[in-house]
C-alpha cells in the first residue's frame, strides 16, 4: 500500500463524516487537550499519609488501653528484687 491509496482512503472516510460533525471535531481540536492536572497523585500521598498516621494513633491508643497487648510479643525483662536477709525471731544480733 502505497501513501496515495492511503490518502485516498483517508479522504473516502472523511466524505462520509457530515459538514456539521467536521465543525464540531475542528472546533474541538482548536480548543486543546486539558493540561492533567497534578492534584490527584498529590490528593494520593495526602490520603496514604492520613492513613499511615490514624493506623499509628489506633495501635498507640490500643497499647495505652491494654498494655498487656505487647507481653506476648516483646517479654518484659523482670529482675529478681535483691535477696534480702533479715534475722528470723530466734536470732539474736551480733552472736
Amino acid at each position: 500500500m502505497t501513501g496515495d491509496d492511503l490518502h485516498a482512503r483517508f479522504d473516502a472516510v472523511v466524505a462520509q463524516i457530515g459538514e456539521d460533525e467536521r465543525r464540531r471535531m475542528r472546533a474541538a481540536a482548536t480548543k486543546g487537550v486539558r493540561s492533567p492536572r497534578r492534584t490527584r497523585p498529590r490528593r494520593r500521598v495526602w490520603l496514604a499519609a492520613w492513613i499511615v498516621v490514624a493506623v499509628v494513633a489506633g495501635a498507640a491508643v490500643l497499647v495505652a488501653a491494654w498494655p498487656e497487648l505487647l507481653t506476648d510479643i516483646v517479654p518484659a525483662v523482670r529482675q529478681e528484687p535483691p535477696a534480702v536477709l533479715v534475722p528470723g525471731p530466734g536470732h539474736a544480733e551480733g552472736s
